[in-house]
């Protein structure tokens, strides 16, 4: 059979799961089965929870022009081809849907081309979703706990604030002298004023209320 190897990897920052490594865990298990490989694609800033056929690498061979040019997907581990049950499983059913079947090199059991690898394949796709949605709980409850510190978790800091580093360490959002002054100028303007200039403070052009408080910094 012919095999198109699929590479993914969030950031280049971990060796056990490296482009080089999964490579060679795909090579590895087609010789094994005596398939040849005929492409790798790789995604080397891809998150696990996009889509497979959103991807700049994967997607392009997921598309009809190029779906007869291999028979099996093979990826290094169950969750290079997706964190996601849901997208996992649209991909199984595509690949099903044009006699396509997938693989995972270190889970041997997870082999489309069987009724217990589909079986096995649904049973690892539950336990990565779940993972995925324990670490988005994970990141949710250390916010709230943030939060309720009265400390700032970081990201785009609000327009009319600055973060201001706190001594026990964290920081906390502090309004900013120069950018409150000018948003107590537009309050009263509502959502008709799209510009602000004020003598001594920086022009702010083409913020609009429609889309929520500005973040700009001029």
């Amino acid at each position: 059979m012919r095999v198109l190897g699929a590479v993914r990897l969030s950031k280049l920052t971990d060796e056990s799961t490296s482009p080089e490594r999964q490579r060679e865990q795909i090579d590895m298990w087609s010789k094994l089965h005596g398939h040849e490989v005929v492409h790798v694609t790789v995604d080397t800033d891809g998150s696990g929870s996009v889509s497979p056929f959103k991807r700049q690498g994967l997607g392009p061979w997921l598309e009809p022009a190029r779906l007869g040019e291999w028979d099996i997907l093979v990826t290094a581990k169950l969750d290079r081809a997706s964190r996601s049950i849901y997208d996992l499983l649209e991909l199984v059913r595509f690949l099903q849907g044009h006699d396509k079947g997938y693989a995972s090199a270190q889970e041997s059991a997870a082999d489309t081309t069987s009724a217990s690898g589909r079986l096995f394949l649904q049973l690892l796709a539950v336990f990565a979703e779940f993972e995925r949605a324990r670490m988005a709980e994970r990141r949710g409850e250390a916010a709230e706990f943030l939060r309720q510190r009265g400390q700032w978790g970081g990201g785009v800091v609000p327009y009319g604030y600055a973060p201001e580093e706190l001594p026990g360490g964290g920081w906390r959002l502090v309004p900013d002298p120069a950018e409150a002054e000018i948003v107590r100028w537009a309050a009263p303007f509502g959502s008709t004023w799209s510009t602000c200039s004020l003598p001594g403070y920086p022009a702010c052009s083409s913020l609009s209320r429609a889309s929520g408080p500005p973040t700009c910094r001029s």
